[in-house]
């Protein structure tokens, strides 16, 4: 094993992050559930810009979530796990861990473990659960977050 290449990926996760988000939240991999679709024509059903879109989805293809067969899109069984109607769909989580209140408090991590303060309080200037209480557009994502997290752990929590 490289470890400086190992680490590289690693440090660059959050960029997978964030691009597995923003494919939850278009809905890219519920629009292909039903057939493959050219760039032009997921750009339409996404609301998205084209040419953006493309590097999108030529990073997701890289990253096996989809498949590109000349310009037309398709899901993988990655992919086809982002549906909202997947079993065990982590659609909810892959939304919720872009938002702009979860992700910006990731930046502070370094200033939480030096202080002890949370890093959510310190970004947004007050504690999680009064920040989603007047924010319900959080709490509704943070909601549908835990919601997709349980479905796939309830199956563990039976086996054991």
């Amino acid at each position: 094993m490289d470890a400086s290449r190992e680490l590289l990926r690693l440090i660059g996760g959050y960029q997978v992050s964030q691009a597995i988000s923003v494919a939850a939240r278009l809905g890219i991999s519920d629009v292909l559930a039903t057939s493959p679709q050219t760039l032009s024509e997921l750009a339409q059903s996404t609301g998205a810009d084209v040419p953006s879109l493309g590097r999108l989805m030529r990073a997701l293809t890289a990253l096996g979530l989809y498949t590109d067969d000349g310009g037309t899109f398709a899901n993988t069984e990655l992919g086809a796990a982002l549906r909202v109607d997947a079993p065990r769909s982590v659609a909810g989580w892959a939304r919720f861990i872009g938002t702009g209140s979860y992700w910006q408090t990731q930046a502070a991590l370094e200033q939480s473990v030096r202080s002890g303060e949370t890093a959510f309080s310190i970004v947004h200037g007050e504690p999680v659960w009064e920040y989603r209480a007047r924010h319900p557009e959080e709490q509704n994502a943070f909601d549908a977050a835990m919601t997709s997290m349980a479905d796939a752990v309830t199956e563990a929590v039976v086996a054991a």
